[in-house]
């Protein structure tokens, strides 16, 4: 009987030693899986944003700009051909132009004319009081005539600016009679071989 109750006792002790040893084990098991368990990942955060780096504009050169005009220096212009006249005539050679006004006088665009043949003049300058012989016109003694004209509209009596007329007369009379420039039915008459009238004339009276 008394073997008995020490083998019950020592079986009991054995069995409370197994249950403490139980608990431990799972106490340790519990600490170990919560150890073990996987970090939860933290939340993922955009990187913060930059600005991109500053960079300066492509150089551009600026527009071309034209230089400011400028006028050229104002220069008096050429006396008006109006101060031109005939002043010789020599039958069969040479007429000869001078220039009677006080400025100098471009000759280009001046006409001379005995109908039907028309010429112009050298474009040169012609000085105060200078002269000019011609010779590119048929300058019969049998009659004939020498109008300086500006330009060459020959039946306008605003751009004739000078007339003689000799012997049989010429064709252009009219038009210098419409002018003021010479007379109607009037003419030179021919007794030498040259007329002259070195001033100027605005009629026969005036060339001799």
């Amino acid at each position: 009987m008394r073997r008995a109750l020490i083998a019950v006792a020592l079986c009991a002790l054995v069995a409370g030693a197994c249950s403490s040893e139980d608990d431990a084990g799972g106490t340790t098991d519990a600490t170990v899986a919560a150890t073990e368990a996987p970090a939860d990942d933290p939340p993922e955060t955009d990187p913060p944003a930059t600005d991109p780096p500053a960079t300066d504009p492509p150089a551009t050169d600026p527009p071309a700009t034209d230089p400011p005009a400028t006028d050229p220096p104002a220069t008096d212009p050429p006396a008006d051909p109006a101060d031109l006249a005939v002043t010789e005539v020599v039958f069969d050679d040479r007429l000869t132009i001078t220039n009677l006004g006080t400025e100098p006088i471009d000759l280009d665009g001046v006409w001379i004319c005995n109908r039907p043949s028309y010429a112009p003049l050298p474009a040169q300058m012609l000085a105060p009081g200078e002269s000019i012989d011609f010779t590119d016109l048929p300058l019969p003694a049998g009659g004939g005539e020498a109008a300086l004209y500006n330009g060459n509209s020959f039946a306008d009596s605003s751009t004739i600016v000078d007339y003689v007329s000799w012997g049989a007369g010429g064709g252009r009379a009219s038009v210098a009679t419409d002018a003021g420039l010479w007379p109607a039915n009037d003419a030179v008459q021919t007794t030498a071989a040259s007329i002259a009238a070195p001033n100027g004339g605005s009629s026969s009276a005036d060339w001799s």
